[in-house]
């Protein structure tokens, strides 16, 4: 026998302070009419470009029970109770956060300028270790997906671990009101969204909020700055708990990379190894060992859960390693900054295995008047001579290097459904191609569209003004 559902009229009503209503019972909330199903409350969103409530007919037709609305008017004759409210996006985050203090259990906040999602999912593995966890698919961390992520918690979860996204500032203070977080992890602070958040300190000052009111803050033991606005954002009883190799409350002894770019380490004795790449994956690592001690896991837990985590669960091209025919590919393009750039490029030196070693540079955009500045001290880093910068899209050629690859100046057809711009990331099809055929021995593409998460359901949802009344921060 299935268990009644959660929701009811009477607590929709609650959750949104539109007083009473009977106890019919509500199966699910849905914002995507092509997933309704009979029993549901469909919530029509608004977006720049799109207005759910032009399916409010379809949404009924396949069962809805109830909808949401900021509209009234285009509500009636539906033959369905209609909520009507001023914002259906405050209102999906009002009813995230009524379900999220009926379910009670802990929750943990990853937020951060890197390493976010792999973070989430090296903590979701340490913790499933022993525990049934419930956590953000994908990298779903805006103002649609974490009340989502929320709203789908199952019954029996012991925790949940959230991952939290921000391109502008105060979006991190929206999504701690509704996620009430018992503990968070701030991953890293570096260049990023700089044309929101003006420079590294506004950055600094968005990420670190996230430690606002929280009792119990996670955080790398070398990002001082972030540490100090820590300490004196957590509650005046609340922690701070460091993590680093060789530094922190938590720290690491030994450690080192394997010759596939995965690392390993010896936390309080126990070896834990790492399955995704690159030296900073340690670090994220301890972070998640750090969150599984909070829990009361011991690292032996920790690291067989972080050992056994599905690296399918972790979005492409986050410095994935592919063979490319001879050569080997080292993928970190996916909404690359300079931090992750450095990050990606220093795995390419781990893996290379003394072979040749190309380094693909695309455009990192939503860096404002830092751009230029940005990539070019990334592109500098490179000193040694084997390593030969491409030129893609507005990257700029660092001082020595060969720019083999131009940006393209006008439009180039690749398919009936694809065109690339002017700008665009110039590293495609022909020069892999090319790579395979002369054998270089290892290729770092990296760079960005300035894409940030994807939207559900294919929406791009427009800032909420105002606030969610006593639900949400300013």
């Amino acid at each position: 026998m299935s268990a009644a559902p959660f929701w009811t009229l009477r607590r929709l009503h609650a959750a949104l302070e539109l007083g009473v209503a009977d106890d019919r019972p509500i199966r699910a909330i849905c914002t995507d009419t092509r997933a309704v199903q009979p029993g549901d409350c469909f919530l029509a969103l608004v977006g720049a470009t799109f207005d759910a409530h032009d399916f409010l007919a379809e949404a009924v037709a396949k069962g809805a029970a109830a909808v949401i609305v900021n509209d009234a008017q285009r509500a009636s004759g539906l033959g369905v109770p209609a909520l009507v409210v001023d914002n259906t996006l405050h209102a999906l985050g009002a009813l995230a956060r009524y379900k999220r203090r009926a379910w009670g259990g802990p929750i943990v906040a990853v937020g951060g300028s890197n390493g976010k999602t792999s973070t989430k999912e090296l903590i979701r593995g340490a913790l499933s270790a022993r525990l049934s966890v419930h956590g953000t698919a994908g990298n779903l961390n805006n103002q649609i997906g974490v009340p989502l992520t929320l709203l789908a918690i199952p019954d029996g979860t012991d925790v949940a671990v959230i991952e939290v996204g921000t391109n502008e500032p105060g979006e991190i203070a929206l999504l701690r009101a509704i996620a009430e977080p018992n503990f968070v992890v701030v991953t890293a602070i570096q260049e990023e969204h700089l044309e929101g958040f003006g420079d590294l300190a506004g950055v600094l000052d968005e990420e670190a909020s996230l430690c606002d009111g929280a009792a119990t803050a996670i955080v790398p033991a070398a990002e001082t700055d972030l540490l100090r606005e820590a300490r004196a954002r957590v509650i005046p009883t609340g922690r701070v708990i460091t993590v680093g190799i060789g530094e922190g409350d938590l720290a690491a002894g030994a450690h080192g990379l394997h010759a596939d770019g995965r690392g390993w380490m010896e936390v309080h004795g126990t070896r834990v190894e790492v399955p995704l790449r690159g030296a900073h994956n340690m670090r994220n690592a301890l972070l998640a060992v750090a969150v599984a001690a909070e829990c009361g896991l011991s690292p032996d837990d920790a690291a067989r859960g972080i050992a056994g985590i599905d690296v399918d669960r972790v979005p492409s091209m986050r410095s994935s390693v592919a063979p490319l025919g001879a050569a080997l590919l080292v993928n970190d393009a996916y909404n690359a900054n300079p931090g992750s750039a450095r990050a990606a490029i220093a795995l390419l030196g781990d893996v290379a295995g003394g072979r040749p070693r190309v380094i693909v540079l695309g455009t990192m955009r939503e860096l404002g008047a830092a751009a230029e500045r940005s990539q070019r001290v990334v592109a500098c880093t490179q000193r040694h001579p084997e390593k030969i910068c491409f030129r893609a899209g507005f990257f700029l050629d660092p001082p020595g290097t060969l720019p083999i690859i131009r940006p393209i100046r006008a439009p180039v057809r690749l398919s009936a459904r694809r065109t690339v711009k002017p700008g665009a990331f110039a590293f495609g099809v022909r020069h892999e191609e090319r790579l395979k055929r002369d054998g270089a021995g290892a290729v770092n593409r990296n760079g960005s569209q300035g894409l940030r998460m994807k939207r559900p359901s294919g929406l791009r949802m427009k800032r909420p003004s105002g606030a969610l009344s006593d639900r949400r921060s300013s």
